[in-house]
């Protein structure tokens, strides 16, 4: 018996794939042959059965995979009769998450499989189908009349593309949804870019002539949905892409919408509501008019804010341009709109997108115009070449009292850009911004009182520290990142490295590079600076069994040990930077407690003491598995190349050397081979282990696994110790 869809499956999966099988057939009205009798299998089951049931196919071969129907010796054998001999279109379908066998993916890895789980593949399927079907009605047999939506589409597509040439608008027609039972549900037509479509009217097709004089169906959400789904698959795009997704017919009320409807209601009957005789919408009429109410179209209508915000955020080239494109339809903009516009336009002229960058930067004009005090200001930053008429653009909205513009004015004013340097007048304007709650004002004039850059302004950090705040809480990045140093450095408060990690990840998020390196300074090193040389520690990562520590990046210089101890017991001296040497491990005990004793120590959750062998060697190799240190760029130092990490006694002239000359190892250790052996915590039976080799010995006595022990009590002129830290 003729029938219009085979289909072939596992008898095991058979509970899965029956549900398929009823779907299409009562969706589209079309007649699956599947085997419901579980033929056994053989080869005259095959000859007898499955051969004439796939000859008897009129539409397509769907082979549903899965493990057990790809374990079948048939199963290759049917695709290939039915793909190579009886000519049917095949289409492999995914309904479980069994990967392809070896022999399947060999034969199929670059064919189109449909996971029928997925919407927007199970719905180009089932349109596939449809329109496969020697069923599906011709265009002549739509009940549809669509003459003023095409006519509408046509002259809005040659509109946007008159705004918006770069996005190459088109209209796209007759999209089909159709129900359980293969009649056409909806007709849709799209205007569509590569920035994504929007439905511009749908005619609803179930007696077309009643539903106009009554109330018209109204689709479900599923079906909404799905008929998104169909949209992106007929226009190449992806489901996210459609956007505004439908306008809703002309006489349906608004009081009858769902709540799911209520944001979306559509173009056509929009303007037909601010036509001033709304029974003619006829382009060549009144195009003026329809122009008119297209440019002042609200953003409710034609995307939010945070939409074009989000596009515009997102930072890849595509995804600004389509911000770009929607500014078209913006009118009396916020100034979060402005701000995220002026970096659009400054990113696409960086991408090379001139021609969208132009656009933006007409719109910002047009703004400037109608007297938009921000859209001066934008527009200012933005011009080409012409630093003086920038800054006439600035004084003119400063002076009608735009903070944004008094900001731009006074950082003219105190670099000389476009006009003589006046850095009192500049101040001047800093402050009226910053009266005015402008973030950008705040930390211009923070920066004045922080930076001492100007001889009338008195430096005032508490001052600083609080304009840096009011900015950084607006969300202004570079506000964000230099309250982050405040609170590093103790400007105008506390150090608080906490609160300083708190707010460079916030301006970290709005792309401030310098905000991002300080976080990677914040994880991998740490100042400690008491007024007895700054104490500069690098974070050693853990790896299993070993947890992660912080270690001192250099040896303890005789300045450090000078400050906490007030003596310097060092044989070599003459340079406080040199390595503290002539020490013993119980001298470095006493050493610890005092430092741990102090009070900026404890409020830092620090507490020292000194690494264990097997911490030493661990940071010392850096990750490398050769006798010595691994450097940054993975390279493994040799016997050979020690001299570039280490003081030994090839290189040493016989003395120590100031620390931190020779490059670090890859974790930023200095001077972890050579200068003065290291002290460590551990045990040797009643001695205590020294790493790393000194400027006394060769380089064979400076590998990472070399030690040697001494008594506690012991000192010597080539070994002294390094920190070790964990957090309390």
């Amino acid at each position: 018996m003729p029938h219009d869809i085979f289909i072939s499956y596992s008898r095991k999966n058979k509970d899965a794939v029956l549900p398929i099988k009823n779907e299409i057939e009562q969706r589209l009205g079309l007649t699956c042959w599947i085997d419901l009798s579980d033929i056994p299998s053989g080869a005259e089951n095959f000859k007898e059965k499955v051969i004439p049931g796939i000859n008897g196919t009129s539409i397509a071969f769907l082979f549903f995979l899965s493990k057990e129907v790809q374990e079948s010796e048939y199963a290759l054998k049917e695709i290939g009769f039915a793909k190579k001999r009886a000519k049917k279109r095949v289409i492999l379908v995914r309904f479980n998450d069994d990967e392809m066998t070896d022999e399947f993916y060999f034969d199929y890895q670059n064919s189109d499989i449909i996971d029928w789980r997925i919407p927007e593949q199970k719905g180009k399927l089932l349109r596939n189908l449809s329109e496969w079907s020697p069923h599906a009605p011709s265009s002549g047999s739509r009940q549809s009349n669509t003459t003023e939506t095409l006519d509408f589409g046509k002259a809005l597509a040659q509109h946007l593309d008159k705004w918006l040439p770069w996005q190459k608008f088109r209209l796209i027609t007759g999209i089909q949804f159709k129900d359980n039972n293969g009649n056409v549900r909806m007709t849709g037509h799209v205007v569509g870019s590569q920035w994504g479509v929007f439905l511009i009217g749908y005619e609803t097709s179930q007696n077309l002539a009643e539903s106009r004089a009554a109330t018209p169906h109204l689709p479900s959400e599923n079906e909404i949905e799905e008929f998104a789904a169909l949209i992106a698959d007929r226009c190449e795009v992806s489901r996210e892409d459609v956007k505004y997704l439908f306008a809703i017919p002309g006489n349906l009320e608004m009081s009858n919408l769902p709540n799911w409807a209520l944001p979306e209601f559509g173009v056509i009957d929009y303007l037909k509501r601010r036509m001033k005789k709304p029974d003619e919408l006829n382009w060549e009429k009144n195009h003026r008019e329809i122009i008119k109410a297209l440019e002042s179209l609200p953003m409710t209508h034609f995307g939010r804010e945070s939409n074009i915000l989000k596009h515009f955020k997102a930072g890849t080239l595509d995804e600004i341009e389509d911000g770009a494109a929607l500014l078209a339809w913006a009118d009396d903009p916020s100034e979060q709109l402005l701000d995220a516009a002026e970096e659009a336009c400054k990113s696409l002229w960086r991408f090379g997108n001139g021609r969208a960058a132009e656009g933006v930067r007409a719109w910002f004009r047009v703004m400037a115009d109608r007297g938009n005090v921000l859209a001066m200001d934008h527009y200012g930053w933005l011009l080409d070449g012409s630093d003086n008429e920038r800054v006439l653009w600035f004084r003119k909205a400063a002076e009608l009292g735009g903070a944004h513009a008094q900001n731009s004015l006074g950082y003219c004013l105190q670099t000389g850009k476009g006009v003589q340097q006046n850095r009192d007048e500049a101040i001047k304007w800093f402050k009226a911004s910053a009266a005015q709650g402008n973030r950008y004002g705040q930390a211009s004039l923070a920066g004045a009182y922080a930076n001492q850059a100007f001889a009338g302004l008195p430096p005032n950090r508490d001052e600083a520290f609080r304009l840096y705040r009011l900015s950084a809480e607006q969300g202004l990045h570079d506000g964000q990142y230099h309250l982050g140093e405040c609170y590093e450095k103790g400007i105008g408060t506390p150090k608080n490295l906490a609160e300083a990690r708190r707010w460079y990840e916030k301006a970290a998020k709005q792309g401030k590079e310098e905000a991002q390196k300080a976080i990677e300074r914040l994880e991998t090193c740490r100042t400690l600076d008491f007024g007895m040389g700054a104490f500069k520690l690098r974070k050693i990562p853990g790896k299993e069994p070993q947890p992660a520590f912080w270690m001192g990046e250099t040896p303890v210089t005789q300045a450090q040990w000078a400050g906490v101890m007030g003596n310097n017991p060092s044989v070599f001296k003459g340079d406080d930077q040199r390595p503290v040497e002539n020490v013993s491990w119980d001298d470095c005990q006493t050493f610890l407690t005092k430092l741990n004793a102090l009070n900026e120590i404890r409020q830092s959750g620090l507490s020292f003491r000194l690494p264990t062998a097997e911490e030493w060697e661990y940071a010392c190799r850096a990750g490398g598995e050769g006798p010595y240190c691994r450097l940054k760029d993975e390279t493994e130092i040799t016997e050979e190349t020690l001299g570039l990490v280490a003081w030994f006694s090839d290189n040493s002239d016989g003395t120590t050397h100031p620390v931190g000359q020779k490059e670090p190892n890859a974790w930023g250790l200095y001077d972890i081979h050579g200068n003065v052996g290291e002290w460590t915590q551990t045990a040797d039976g009643d001695k205590r282990i020294e790493r790393g080799g000194s400027w006394k010995f060769p380089a064979q006595f400076c590998f990472a696994s070399g030690w040697g022990s001494e008594r506690p009590s012991d000192r010597h002129d080539n070994l002294g110790f390094r920190l070790c830290a964990s957090f309390i």
